[in-house]
């Protein structure tokens, strides 16, 4: 079979100790693209489509469009068509390959062409201006210059889309898909490049990108059920498989994204595992994803049986918290291993919630075996984990992971970061106040918590001095 040439998959370079350094924009500034004078940068040379498909007769139209959002200057050099391209790119690079929810055939519509014509079929609509400029403004977030104008200018028309999104009227109705992916994009921009207020709005909003997901997915059962709809023509196969593998990752990533929400700024996941309960995992085919054409699509997928049905999230996820064997399901799908880990964290902090009222209400309540539980699943879990990553072309992916599963092993479901935050003395976390009530709460947690041996492990040697 042939395969699909690996610089269209965006495989990032090691660093100079071999390692892979994690996405550029989790790095420090030094590690972004430098540009001398704003606009004057070369146009991109990487061979990906997506990076080279904005005309000069479309950016026109974007800045037009993106004028009835905010007031700019679009004589600002910042605004030429290599700046833009590579915002693209930089997202498309740094971003986009971990965030893997927006296809390239949902950015750019060409006028009277077969894929966009299809595109309209299945999707109803084109993607709004407002989709395109929060991946073009994001990428503008990973470059530097002496003054930060890219950057400047990047979280002006962010904070502005996000307004306009916000207070879109199909938001809150059967949204389309273009829409809620733009809400995802700025909302996680503002969380990674945002200002502590914004990282702050990005908290607040979390719920309404929540809702926004959990309404596309009850509207959208035609959608997951595109893949097994033969049509005559391999385009609007090809496309169906697109949209319905877009909604997928969607809602994986925003499943994803709560926990880490929950357990590392406080707080409790919005989006639990019942809301998953009909969710089929997305596909690792690279080759199909990133597909050009009908014929790279039919290609890539001709290993396998489009017909069948992908595995699903809470039978695997049934078979990981109680495993009978000690490989329940050999699954090398990196996405599904990652959204079964979180969803195991998931189970074990709802659990650990239960639990926690019980012993609160009963001071000698002897410890559960909610911890040798969940330790039993991790360590099943790690075994998958280990096979599929073994297959990723995300490498930068595995540390991240196996960093999340050290701490899950040793306190996240039922000791927090903020536990231990109100134990050290802070009083605000995440704009909420903290007082006697709550750092009482955090002290008997912890108590519990480090007289068990994940506790000890979780502290690594020192102890936590309890009296």
């Amino acid at each position: 079979m042939p395969s699909v040439p690996l610089i269209r998959t965006f495989i990032q370079e090691r660093d100079s100790s071999g390692e892979h350094p994690p996405p550029r924009y989790l790095q420090e500034a030094n590690s972004k693209v430098y540009v001398a004078h704003p606009g004057e940068i070369a146009a991109p040379n990487c061979g990906f489509p997506i990076c080279t498909a904005l005309t000069q007769e479309r950016r026109t139209e974007l800045l037009m469009d993106l004028r009835d959002i905010i007031d700019v200057d679009i004589r600002d050099p910042t605004f030429s068509l290599n700046s833009m391209r590579q915002g693209i790119h930089l997202w498309s690079r740094e971003i986009s390959t971990e965030y893997s929810f927006l296809h390239r055939e949902l950015l750019f519509l060409r006028d009277h062409d077969e894929t966009g014509e299809a595109v309209l079929e299945i999707m109803g609509e084109p993607p709004g201006a407002q989709l395109v400029w929060s991946t073009i403004t994001f990428g503008w977030a990973l470059m530097r210059s002496k003054n930060d104008q890219e950057f400047h200018t990047a979280s002006r028309i962010q904070r502005a889309i996000r307004t306009n999104i916000l207070s879109h009227p199909r938001l809150t109705s059967n949204p389309p898909l273009w829409l809620v992916q733009t809400l995802f994009i700025v909302l996680l921009f503002a969380r990674y490049q945002g200002t502590s207020e914004e990282c702050g709005a990005a908290s607040m909003f979390h719920g309404v990108l929540l809702e926004a997901v959990l309404r596309l997915d009850c509207g959208a059962e035609k959608v997951l059920n595109h893949p097994r709809r033969r049509c005559e023509s391999a385009t609007l196969n090809w496309i169906a498989w697109v949209e319905a593998e877009a909604v997928r990752r969607l809602i994986v990533q925003t499943f994803v994204l709560d926990v880490k929400h929950a357990f590392l700024f406080g707080g409790e996941p919005t989006m639990t595992f019942r809301d998953m309960m009909n969710l089929r995992i997305p596909s690792d085919l690279d080759g199909a994803w990133y597909a050009q054409t009908s014929g790279e699509w039919e290609t890539a997928m001709s290993c396998v049986d489009i017909t069948a049905t992908p595995p699903s999230f809470i039978e695997l996820l049934k078979e990981f918290w109680r495993p009978t064997a000690s490989d329940p399901y050999s699954n090398s799908s990196l996405s599904g291993s990652i959204t079964v880990m979180y969803g195991i964290l998931s189970v074990a902090r709802e659990v650990a919630r239960r639990e926690d009222s019980v012993i609160s209400q009963r001071p000698n309540h002897q410890p559960s075996s909610l911890g040798n539980t969940v330790e039993r699943s991790l360590v099943v879990w790690e075994q998958s984990w280990r096979t599929a990553r073994s297959n990723s072309n995300l490498p930068w992916m595995v540390p991240s992971c196996t960093c999340v599963l050290q701490l899950a092993q040793s306190t996240l479901y039922d000791v927090s970061p903020v536990d231990l935050q109100v134990i050290a003395g802070k009083h605000v976390i995440e704009g909420k106040r903290k007082g006697p009530t709550d750092y009482s709460n955090a002290q008997r947690k912890i108590r519990l918590w480090a007289k068990e041996e994940r506790g000890r492990k979780g502290v690594a040697g020192p102890c936590v001095p309890f009296h």
